[in-house]
């Protein structure tokens, strides 16, 4: 599992409190999925083992989404497509509550389950997170 620090945590949510190696508790999202759907509203089946066609990340999964949100579209850019390595790198980065392959999205996703693929997203993004009232 990839460990990420404090001032990692800080940059991207404000509102992350002390972090130990054993325990990460963050008060609220700070990646709504509704915002994910709004930028890249059409994720398509991955296609053979790659992902998406070689080099084309014009098409994307709902994972890929994730991906091309958080702009990690590069980070992995020896790959071909969204694969799934870096899809839940992405996940972690955007949870660090969760564990890879922990939600499943992307087979929901590649069985042409889009709606169940993005409520999956939504549970792994909102897991753990504690909300506070406004």
């Amino acid at each position: 599992m990839t460990q990420t620090n404090t001032s990692q945590l800080s940059k991207l949510d404000p509102t992350t409190e002390g972090v130990s190696p054993t325990k990460v508790r963050t008060l609220r999202p700070y990646i709504d999925v509704a915002e994910i759907r709004k930028a890249y509203p059409n994720p398509e089946m991955a296609r053979g083992c790659g992902g998406h066609q070689a080099g084309d990340r014009r098409h994307y999964c709902v994972g890929g989404a994730l991906v091309k949100f958080l702009g990690n579209e590069d980070k992995h850019s020896h790959f071909n497509g969204f694969c799934l390595h870096c899809i839940g790198e992405s996940l972690i980065e955007a949870n660090p509550n969760v564990k890879m392959g922990q939600f499943p999205f992307t087979s929901r996703n590649d069985r042409g389950d889009f709606e169940g693929a993005w409520q999956a997203l939504k549970e792994a993004l909102e897991y753990g997170i504690e909300t506070k009232p406004e």
